[in-house]
């Protein structure tokens, strides 16, 4: 049966160094198969320790909602501005959903993306990033560019990123963006006839951590926009 955006589940550990060493609650945010499917969800944490950092976020409290259970046992801030892609064989235990939640959810996820904002105008959005040796062997990407919202984005903590890669070395799939006009690119390799923006690998990194350097480059407005397009498709915005 396929996973639907609003299901809250206990996810494994993060295996990297430095990952979150607890199974923990996160919420849905795309459509899920059962088997063979990447869903991307919210991280949950009963400390408001982003929120103090102005990322956007909900505060769930238990059974607050007209229906049964949110799937959490204390308050519990969801954090959309922190995405985590998840196989669907990883979900370990479906605790619950979000029902009356939901629409201000998406509103928060709208928000933490930045969409319509522009780029490097404010804080990091836009600008094309080159990430730790270690994150790029545990999601096999090199390059991404940033998307999260301007003033949170200047804080340094968690940012929300699409990977991009050569787009001769990948066969472009559902969700994916195509980019073969512009100079922003030539930041990544010179003579690069194109890119591939991989937006249904949008995850969020711990920038002190996971974010190496800044190329000098920034995405232009039509690339930004194509990348938005893609964005609010995938999560129904």
């Amino acid at each position: 049966m396929p996973h639907d955006p609003g299901e809250v589940w206990f996810l494994p550990p993060e295996a990297e160094e430095g990952g979150d060493p607890k199974a923990r609650r996160h919420v849905l945010l795309t459509p899920c198969d059962d088997v063979g499917d990447i869903g991307v969800f919210a991280y949950a944490s009963t400390q408001p320790t982003e929120a103090r950092f102005g990322a956007a976020c909900l505060l769930v409290r238990p059974d607050a909602g007209r229906h049964a259970s949110t799937g959490f046992t204390r308050p519990t801030w969801v954090y959309p501005s922190r995405l985590v892609p998840a196989r669907s064989e990883s979900l370990l235990r479906m605790t619950g959903r979000l029902l009356d939640e939901m629409p201000q959810l998406r509103l928060l996820l709208h928000r933490a993306l930045g969409v319509g904002t522009g780029t490097a105008g404010a804080g990091w959005r836009g600008k094309v990033v080159r990430l730790s040796s270690s994150r790029t062997a545990t999601i096999g990407y090199e390059y991404a560019i940033v998307v999260t919202e301007g003033r949170y984005s200047e804080r340094q903590r968690y940012q929300i990123i699409v990977p991009v890669d050569d787009l001769r070395e990948f066969e472009p799939g559902p969700g994916d963006v195509e980019v073969t006009t512009g100079t922003w690119f030539g930041a990544i390799a010179s003579e690069l006839p194109g890119v591939l923006v991989a937006v249904p690998d949008v995850q969020a990194v711990f920038h002190p951590r996971d974010i190496e350097a800044w190329t000098g480059a920034v995405v232009d407005d039509t690339t930004m926009a194509k990348v938005e397009a893609a964005l609010r498709e995938l999560f129904g915005l």
